[in-house]
């Protein structure tokens, strides 16, 4: 079954509000982001690419997460060893460079193991941006930001 976004993606919304969102309007959809990063740690899925033209707006202001093109299940891809030291299934991914410059995490550009909290570091990008209108790391340049990214230069 398809739904409309009427309301577009969040991108469009945050320039609508001349690139800041009311206080009351980021807390009911990052409520709901918080919401669906949780399901989606509880399925063990990263969707690897979150970022505000990847979440819909439906006519009530309902966040839809879209592109799952990128996404995976943690386990999918595990190095040699498959549990760690406790047994616990090893949850993270090595060496996979996907997303969207702005929002991804330090695990990505390095190209270090990655886990479920890649997805945590672009919702804290994208709630930045819903409270700011721009993005914590930006430059004009793909290495400069991954350089600010890498050291946490805001």
């Amino acid at each position: 079954m398809f739904e409309n976004a009427t309301n577009g993606d969040l991108d469009k919304l945050i320039k609508k509000c001349k690139s800041r969102l009311p206080e009351h309007v980021v807390k009911l959809l990052f409520a709901q982001l918080i919401n669906y990063n949780e399901y989606m740690q509880k399925q063990g899925v990263m969707h690897r690419d979150l970022k505000p033209l990847n979440i819909m707006l439906d006519k009530n202001y309902n966040v839809k997460v879209i592109d799952f093109g990128d996404a995976r299940k943690v386990n999918e891809e595990l190095d040699e060893e498959e549990d760690d030291a406790e047994g616990a299934p090893n949850m993270l991914r090595r060496g996979t460079f996907v997303g969207t410059v702005n929002y991804q995490s330090p695990e990505v550009i390095n190209e270090d193991e990655q886990g479920l909290p890649i997805d945590t570091w672009a919702l804290g990008n994208i709630l930045f941006k819903m409270l700011t209108g721009h993005v914590p790391f930006k430059g004009s340049v793909a290495p400069t930001v991954y350089k600010d990214i890498k050291n946490r230069n805001i």
